[in-house]
């Protein structure tokens, strides 16, 4: 296997486990969960556990290959040294 295919593989992994980690999160953080849809460009059918829960428990390649992704952008806000700060004060028990 080329150092491209390698590549090309470890690419195509990588969105998968990020496709299935916003399936994952949708119950709890659905707003994140939305973003990374967005930003992998999975189809509608395949946002829910239903998806998996139907191909009797095993994981779907949710990004076929050639599929294309959408605009990569981070998905937390940085936090700065001064939120670090103002957070340790609001939340200490001093």
């Amino acid at each position: 296997m080329s150092f491209s295919e390698r590549a090309g593989v470890v690419t195509g992994v990588a969105c998968n486990i990020a496709a299935l980690l916003g399936v994952l999160l949708r119950p709890f953080m659905p707003s994140y969960s939305d973003e990374i849809f967005k930003q992998c460009n999975v189809p509608p059918t395949l946002r829910s556990l239903i998806s998996i829960v139907r191909n009797g428990g095993h994981t779907i390649c949710f990004l076929p290959q050639g599929h294309v992704i959408g605009e990569p952008a981070p998905l937390f806000k940085r936090i700065e040294p001064e939120d670090v700060k103002r957070f340790q004060k609001m939340y200490s028990s001093d």
